[in-house]
């Protein structure tokens, strides 16, 4: 690895008096929860870089859910012999805040970044993007570090939060001589980018990064990382109150907070009082969190989404919120409020409960910068996530769903997405787009969900122990499933003086049934109120699948695909992916773009990673008993696909067949009359291995089936 350099340089401008915005001041900004309940002083613009496709123009014009958001980069500038791609140039006053980035493709991450500061044509630090940003050179983990620790680093999301403060102007480059400047995405290295940074009014006093004062604040960024990383414990919990109390059906229970002050933390933990009915998964999605503060309501959510885990128990810790695994749940958002406040626990669940509540009180002292908190969650159920998309088509089929909209001034501070994925595909390719005070463009358009989130590649492995991002359950990403996703934010807070509308891209790569339900989180001066009653019916929502309020949290929660796609047959054809894939012994199932293979619907069942004896169970029910009827089903032939034989119902079913061609097609096989049973039947498919010495894989291909009786 390239040794990093730390240059210092002389700033071009002297800085007259005290720095308003300091590495010191940034550093103790993002450890203060009670700073985010406050309206920032100095103001500033929380903006973003991003490497999202440049064919996104505007919304309704062709492009608009383009997806080739990698190695686009502002220019090209040639220095000293060398190729520098500007991923980041902005001028005025600033500080970086986040920076993420991923890789793929030849030599990944293995070129050289710099970042210049004011002006300057020498570096202020300079080395490869691993070490900089998720390496550790410039700051420990978790301010320097990647997601999930558990996959390979150079396809993990690598997250740098150590802030980097410049007075007249920040400019960051990559080096490589593998990222190609045409036709990026079709070979060479692959860079993938999103960089928010605030950019301050005109006049700001800025101490600007430099070694010297990276190395004068190395003790605090120490201790900082320390605190969040929970090395030091965060207890703001002093006299409060405790209350356990069995809830019936559609009954609710409420304390009061007078005068003035702020909730410091709020835990409740949800169990069975001794019913036979109790679900303790629709009791975190039925039992709801309401909040009133100086007589407004401002929060209103699910128990399990407002802490950020979901409808299952999925422990982790950051620092705003915590879930233990006895299922006690925390949060350590500071709600500050004038003359009084008002917590309610409300049970819609179609059983009784039993809630555990304890809330601290702490001292506050209100002034014209203090706001409230708020927090408001939806659900887009049973949302068709629009077909199987390519790039070359332009991501046609994709669409934006709106998260929140909100009115007036005040800080938004983060979200938290669950849902439930029906297919064995990503759900995820879409961006974020986050518009501030009436914008017409974004100013910030991401390069993919998972990438807004902290991690990278659609990877399902959990991460739980960073202060910002995590994801406690990603089991629904690649396969049918459940998925936790948070993201929470300190410095990279995004201020508001009119509006913020934060959509997001529904762009699933085939057909997905999704139940998508974000939960987001923000402050607001007290003359600014987001809902009435809280109903999302005022905004646009173009899949007629949007749920709030009890409509949302009364739903039954999905845990089984079946309750999305019951695998029903009738007669005529089917597409392989609507069956129920209930068993695998070996290897991974996945939903296929058919590229080259003329499928019936663009996409085929590829069962992949299996050896020879290896099993996968596909179950599907019909609701009458069907007599003797034609079957044929249209398989997979390829280079890399294998042998295989069937049993139906446990008897064997047709002869045995090998998938192996020097060509790719589709090839109907007809089954011949056979009978099936009313309600389940099931296919066993047994991988025969390879078909000869020269082939290394087995896979086992299908597109649909068809039933003529």
């Amino acid at each position: 690895m390239k040794r990093v350099l730390f240059l210092s340089i002389l700033s071009l401008v002297t800085l007259y008096g005290r720095c308003q915005v300091t590495m010191e001041s940034l550093l103790k900004e993002m450890v203060s929860a009670e700073s985010l309940a406050k309206f920032p002083s100095p103001e500033f613009k929380l903006l973003q870089f991003s490497s999202y496709d440049r064919m996104s123009i505007a919304a309704g014009e062709p492009g608009w859910f383009a997806n080739f958001d990698l190695s686009n980069f502002l220019r090209v500038e040639k220095r000293e012999g060398r190729r520098e791609f500007v991923l980041f140039d902005h001028r005025g006053a600033g500080a970086v805040v986040r920076f993420w980035m991923t890789f793929a493709g030849i030599h990944p991450g293995e070129g050289v970044m710099r970042i210049y500061i004011d002006g300057s044509e020498i570096p202020a630090v300079q080395g490869s993007p691993f070490e900089l940003i998720s390496g550790g050179k410039l700051a420990p983990d978790p301010l320097s570090s990647s997601v999930s620790k558990s996959y390979r680093y150079d396809r993990r999301g690598h997250n740098l939060y150590l802030p980097i403060p410049y007075s007249l102007n920040c400019k960051i480059t990559y080096e490589s001589e593998f990222v190609k400047e045409e036709n990026a995405g079709f070979g060479g290295e692959n860079v993938y980018y999103n960089i928010n940074y605030r950019e301050y009014p005109a006049g700001t006093k800025v101490e600007s990064f430099c070694d010297k004062v990276l190395k004068k604040n190395s003790e605090q960024i120490k201790s900082v990382a320390q605190k969040l990383a929970g090395a030091v414990e965060r207890q703001v919990f002093t006299a409060g109150l405790s209350k356990s109390k069995v809830l019936e059906r559609g009954e609710c229970y409420s304390e009061s907070l007078p005068g003035e002050g702020a909730i410091g933390q709020i835990s409740i933990k949800v169990e069975n009082p001794g019913s036979e009915d109790f679900n303790l998964n629709q009791a975190l999605r039925s039992v709801v969190l309401e909040i009133s503060f100086d007589g407004v309501k401002r929060v209103w959510s699910p128990v399990g989404d407002f802490f950020g885990t979901g409808y299952k128990i999925s422990p982790h810790r950051t620092f705003f919120t915590q879930v233990s695994e006895d299922g006690s749940m925390t949060s350590l958002w500071v709600m500050p409020f004038r003359e009084g406040a008002d917590v309610t626990i409300r049970n819609l669940a179609g059983f009784p409960v039993k809630m555990i509540l304890e809330i601290s009180k702490i001292e506050w002292k209100w002034n014209d910068r203090s706001m409230h908190f708020g927090a408001s969650w939806r659900e887009y159920h049973r949302l068709d996530a629009g077909g199987v998309k390519s790039n070359a088509d332009l991501g046609e089929g994709a669409f934006d769903i709106n998260y929140v909209t909100l009115k007036g001034k005040g800080i938004y501070v983060g979200d938290a997405l669950t849902l439930f994925n029906s297919a064995y595909a990503w759900w995820g390719e879409g961006d974020e787009k986050i518009y501030v005070d009436g914008e017409s463009f974004p100013s910030h358009f991401g390069t993919g969900t998972e990438d807004y989130y902290g991690y990278a590649w659609c990877r399902p492995e959990k991460f739980t122990d960073h202060p910002f991002i995590s994801q406690p359950d990603g089991s629904g990403n690649l396969e049918a499933g459940y998925t936790v996703n948070l993201r929470y934010r300190s410095l990279d807070k995004i201020p508001f003086k009119e509006s913020l509308v934060l959509n997001m891209e529904v762009w699933s790569w085939t057909d997905a049934i999704l139940n998508y339900s974000p939960v987001t989180f923000y402050y607001q001066l007290p003359d600014h109120i987001l809902y009435k009653k809280y109903s999302s019916r005022e905004f646009t929502d173009p899949t007629g699948s949007l749920l709030s309020g009890e409509e949302g949290a009364t739903k039954k929660v999905v845990t089984d695909r079946l309750e999305l796609v019951p695998a029903i047959v009738r007669e005529g054809r089917s597409e392989f992916d609507q069956l129920d894939f209930h068993y695998r012994s070996a290897g991974r199932v996945s939903f296929d773009r058919s590229v080259g293979f003329n499928t019936s619907n663009k996409a085929f069942v590829n069962w992949s990673g299996a050896s020879a004896g290896d099993t996968l169970v596909v179950r599907f029910y019909t609701n009458e008993n069907l007599k003797e009827g034609a079957i044929k089903i249209g398989f997979i032939k390829g280079a890399n696909f294998g042998r295989f034989r069937i049993l139906l119902n446990g008897k064997p079913f047709g002869d045995t067949f090998d998938g192996s061609s020097d060509t790719q097609f589709v090839t109907e096989v007809d089954f011949g009359r056979q009978t099936l049973n009313k309600g389940e039947n099931q296919f066993t498919f047994i991988n025969l291995g390879p078909s000869h010495s020269g082939q290394k894989n087995s896979f086992v291909g299908i597109d649909y089936i068809d039933f003529n009786f």
